[in-house]
C-alpha cells in the first residue's frame, strides 16, 4: 500500500475493525501499531508528516487504563435510562418567549456599546478578525428583558446525565477531524479526565441553568489538567470540592505534559475567573443555583514546541468544520438546560454563539458579553474583577448571583 492511500485511511481502526463512541465504556483494546505518518510522525520512508489525529475520539484514548478512561456500570445504566428518556421526550426542551416589546427595546438600549475590545488567549500575531470586531447581538426580538427566579431544584441527575450524553456524541462526531501544522497535538479532557470531568457535572448540573458562562477551550494549566473548566488546580480541588484521578492523553507532548491535580503551575484565567465569583458568592452553591459554566470547544491544541494554540487561529479550513460540530452542541446544551442568557467570555464565543443560535433557529436567548480574564488580554491585567463586576450588573446577570453586590453597585452609578 503506497502513503497516499495510507494517509487516507482513518486513524480509528483497529486492526479491520472501527471503535465507535459506545467502546469507550467498554473495555477498551490495545493498538500494537500506528498508521505510518500518523500524529505528525516520519512515515515509512522517513519524511516528516505534520498530519495530527484529533485525539477527541474514544478510540485514539487507547493507552488511557480502562479505570481512568470508562466510567464505571452503574454510570453505563444511568446513561443508557438517559439515552431512552432522551428518546421518548425528544431533543428539545420548552423555553420561555421573549417580554413585552418596551421591556426588550429598553434592555437592548442598555446594552448598546457595552462590550469593550479584547484580544483573544492565543497567537497575538494571528488574530481572528472577529476577535476585534465589534460585538455582535442578537435582534430585538430573540432578547428577553428580564429573568424570573427558579425554584430550589430537587436533586435530579438527568440533566447531567443528558449533558455527557451530548458531550460524548460531540467526542465521536470530532474524531472524523483531522488537523494539520502549526498543530501537532491535540488533547481532550473530556476522555483523559472523564472521572473529574464528570463529576464536576454530576454535582453541579442537576437542574435547569437560566445562565450559561461559555468559555473558549481548555486552558493548558486549567481544564486540561483536570477535566474542569477554567479549571485552575487549587480552587478546583478546595472550593469546587473535585478530585480524582486523571489519566494521559493518547500522544502527550513532553512539553505540555498532564499532571492531573499534581500539576504546579497556576492556570491565571481559571484563577481569576473562579476567584472572582468565590469572593462574591462564597459557596458554590450559591453560584451554580442559577449558573452554570461549559465551554465551547473541549480539544486542547498546541505546536511541537508546546504552544498553545486557540481555535481562532486555526486555518479556517481546519476552523470550519471544528466550529460546525461545536454549534451544534452547543445548541443542544442551550436546549437542554433552557439558557436564557448566555455570558460569552471573550469576542471569539461571542461570535459562535450568536452565529449558532441563528443558523438553529433559537429564539428567546440572550447573549452578553464577558471580558476573557486571560493573562494575554492586557484590560484583565490591569483590573479584570472590576470590569467582570461592571459588565455583569449591566446585562443583569449580577443580581441571581449577588443581589447585594448589584444593588450596591447600582447605588455607586446612581452617585
Amino acid at each position: 500500500m503506497d502513503m497516499q492511500q495510507v494517509k487516507k485511511q482513518k486513524l480509528d481502526h483497529h486492526g479491520d475493525q472501527i471503535l465507535d463512541a459506545s467502546q469507550c465504556h467498554g473495555n477498551i483494546p490495545k493498538v500494537d501499531a500506528i498508521l505510518p505518518g500518523a500524529y505528525g510522525e516520519s512515515d515509512a520512508s522517513g519524511n516528516p508528516n505534520s498530519k495530527a489525529r484529533c485525539e477527541s475520539s474514544f478510540c485514539s484514548q487507547i493507552s488511557v487504563s480502562n479505570d481512568l478512561c470508562q466510567r464505571n456500570s452503574a454510570d453505563d445504566k444511568a446513561a443508557s435510562t438517559s439515552e431512552n428518556q432522551k428518546q421518548k421526550q425528544g431533543a428539545n426542551e420548552s423555553r420561555d418567549g421573549p417580554t413585552s416589546t418596551n421591556e426588550i427595546q429598553a434592555e437592548t438600549a442598555k446594552n448598546e456599546g457595552a462590550a469593550n475590545d479584547e484580544t483573544t488567549p492565543g497567537n497575538e500575531k494571528n488574530v481572528c478578525p472577529s476577535e476585534t470586531s465589534p460585538a455582535t447581538k442578537l435582534s430585538d426580538s430573540t432578547t428577553t428583558a428580564k429573568l424570573e427566579p427558579l425554584p430550589e431544584p430537587k436533586y435530579e441527575n438527568s440533566y447531567a446525565e443528558k449533558l455527557l450524553g451530548i458531550e460524548d456524541e460531540l467526542c465521536q462526531s470530532l474524531n472524523h477531524l483531522f488537523f494539520y501544522e502549526p498543530v501537532t497535538h491535540v488533547y481532550n479532557p473530556l476522555i483523559y479526565a472523564s472521572e473529574t470531568h464528570s463529576q464536576f457535572v454530576r454535582k453541579y448540573c442537576k437542574s435547569t441553568k437560566p445562565i450559561l458562562f461559555l468559555g473558549m477551550n481548555p486552558g493548558p494549566y486549567g481544564m486540561a489538567q483536570n477535566g474542569v473548566p477554567f479549571g485552575e488546580v487549587t480552587v478546583t480541588q478546595d472550593w469546587l470540592g473535585i478530585s480524582g484521578k486523571v489519566g494521559k492523553p493518547f500522544r502527550e507532548n513532553p512539553k505540555r505534559p498532564i499532571l492531573g491535580f499534581d500539576c504546579t503551575q497556576s492556570e491565571v484565567s481559571g484563577r481569576r475567573f473562579w476567584g472572582f465569583f468565590k469572593n462574591l458568592c462564597k459557596s458554590p452553591e450559591t453560584f451554580f443555583k442559577y449558573c452554570y459554566v461549559h465551554n465551547y470547544c473541549p480539544l486542547v491544541f498546541m505546536a511541537v514546541s508546546g504552544k498553545n494554540i486557540t481555535p481562532p487561529t486555526i486555518p479556517m479550513i481546519q476552523r470550519m468544520p471544528l466550529m460546525s460540530i461545536c454549534d451544534t452542541a452547543l445548541c443542544e446544551v442551550i436546549q437542554l438546560l433552557k439558557v436564557k442568557v448566555v455570558v460569552a467570555i471573550g469576542r471569539f464565543v461571542q461570535d459562535r454563539v450568536t452565529h449558532a443560535l441563528k443558523d438553529q433557529g433559537i429564539e428567546g436567548v440572550r447573549i452578553e458579553f464577558l471580558m476573557h480574564p486571560s493573562p494575554i488580554n492586557a484590560k484583565a491585567n490591569k483590573c479584570w474583577d472590576e470590569f467582570a463586576m461592571k459588565q455583569l450588573a449591566e446585562s443583569n446577570v449580577l443580581q441571581y448571583i449577588a443581589p447585594t453586590a448589584a444593588t450596591k453597585e447600582e447605588n455607586e452609578e446612581a452617585k
